[in-house]
């Protein structure tokens, strides 16, 4: 078994400044193996909403213990990506579009709160590395069918170590529980033709508003981030998202 986070998407998580600072580095372990394919999976579709997610079967798949996939699923569910069922085991989590919405409306109010408190703490080591992530973002976007999971995998660290700096363990595990299955999502919609919109440097007006350090800047420059990210596949036909959501893709 091979995990599937390349060097490129290792190397930038690695490289954060709290990492340096004597944070805990990615860890190259089976069970952290394991939930990168499974993520992957996720978030390119082949693992569809509803589908089921079998300790035997995956641990005979990659040659490795029940225990092991178990502590994978575990955290899959504290991720947001999976859920255990009664009498179904784990499988995929599935959104409703209720349940799109709320996460939207969740992280709208709890985004810019954790901005604003990141923007306080941040020193341009902080901004320095935000300004990279963002520029390997904005690369991707200039680059013809680029690997979307790998993208992606980068947006959320740019956006998860804002929430890291905000010094609240708790806002920061919230918000990663409630936005990596809208990542998926925007995944899913991908599958079935809905084409992302975003060009240019979506994060730079970000970047900005946290050296800004103004509370209403960030909030605003915040939620205009959600708006330009999700909207247009929200309200791209109903049918397709109705589709990916029922792991119809």
């Amino acid at each position: 078994m091979k995990a599937t986070l390349n060097g490129r998407v290792a190397t930038l998580v690695g490289d954060s400044p709290l990492n340096q600072a004597g944070g805990q580095a990615l860890a190259d372990s089976l069970k952290t193996q394991v939930i990168e394919i499974l993520k992957e999976k996720i978030f390119a579709g082949t693992l569809k909403p509803g589908d089921a997610l079998r300790e035997m079967h995956l641990a005979r798949e990659y040659s490795i213990s029940q225990a092991t996939v178990r502590e994978a699923l575990l955290q899959l569910e504290q991720l947001g990506l999976a859920v255990r069922m009664a009498n179904r085991g784990t499988i995929v989590t599935r959104l409703t579009p209720q349940e799109v919405r709320d996460r939207l409306e969740i992280r709208s109010e709890l985004d810019p709160l954790a901005c604003i408190k990141a923007s306080a703490r941040m020193t341009e080591d902080d901004f320095a590395y935000l300004e990279r992530l963002a520029k390997e973002i904005s690369k991707d976007y200039k680059t013809p069918n680029y690997n979307f999971y790998e993208t992606s995998q980068i947006d959320f660290q740019f956006h998860r170590y804002i929430w890291q700096r905000s010094g609240s363990a708790i806002l920061c595990s919230t918000l990663e529980q409630v936005t990596l299955p809208l990542f998926a999502f925007i995944g899913l919609l991908r599958q079935v033709g809905v084409v992302e919109r975003r060009t240019g440097d979506p994060h730079k007006p970000i970047i900005e508003a946290l050296r800004s350090r103004k509370a209403k800047q960030i909030t605003g420059v915040v939620r205009q981030h959600f708006e330009n990210s999700y909207n247009h596949f929200i309200e791209s036909s109903s049918d397709d998202v109705q589709a990916a959501i029922e792991g119809r893709a």
